[in-house]
């Protein structure tokens, strides 16, 4: 990257600057598709109530971020760990939200798979926050950061369709499987 012979910088220095720039913004889009996707995918497939507008902003951030931990080593090694910070703090600062709106998840899903399998049987967890739209909103960010993160290691580490899929895909079963639209 920087030439010794001449003392100059290299033309290639700031092509591979701009490429690993591009890649890591392309890898964050792709990221936040398969996230997001996913995530909004599943809460839709079952009705429930969220604020797209309160949502995307922070998985677009989040996606672009850890896509940049891959930029080079000095990121590498201090994104993670001010990830699982930030991370750590968001879920004790919002514990009850993300624990209702996972609860009001449930609650749905044990409802659809008992109507669907003619279940005499009933399971209600408590939610103790009963604004379904903002609790879900919550816990929609919570399991889409956490879910990046395994995406990001698939798609800047490995580059495996392969894993992406079996990342995503059993999520999203929990809907096909019953026919959920």
């Amino acid at each position: 990257l920087y030439n010794i012979s001449t003392g100059d910088d290299d033309i290639l220095d700031s092509s591979s600057k701009s490429s690993r720039l591009y890649l890591c913004l392309v890898r964050a889009l792709l990221i936040f598709l398969c996230a997001f996707g996913t995530i909004a995918s599943l809460t839709s497939a079952f009705n429930l109530p969220y604020k797209p507008m309160r949502v995307i902003p922070a998985p677009i951030f989040i996606c672009i971020y850890i896509s940049f931990i891959y930029y080079n080593k000095i990121t590498f090694y201090l994104g993670y760990i001010f990830y699982f910070i930030a991370f750590t703090l968001f879920i004790f600062s919002f514990y009850w939200y993300v624990n209702s709106g996972y609860q009001a998840f449930m609650n749905t899903v044990y409802e659809k798979y008992s109507d669907f399998f003619n279940l005499s049987t009933l399971r209600e967890a408590t939610e103790f926050i009963e604004d379904r739209s903002i609790t879900v909103s919550v816990t929609m960010i919570f399991i889409i950061a956490f879910l990046a993160l395994l995406l990001n290691i698939t798609i800047s580490g490995y580059m495996s369709m392969l894993e992406t899929f079996f990342i995503t895909f059993p999520l999203l079963q929990v809907a096909l499987y019953i026919d959920a639209k």
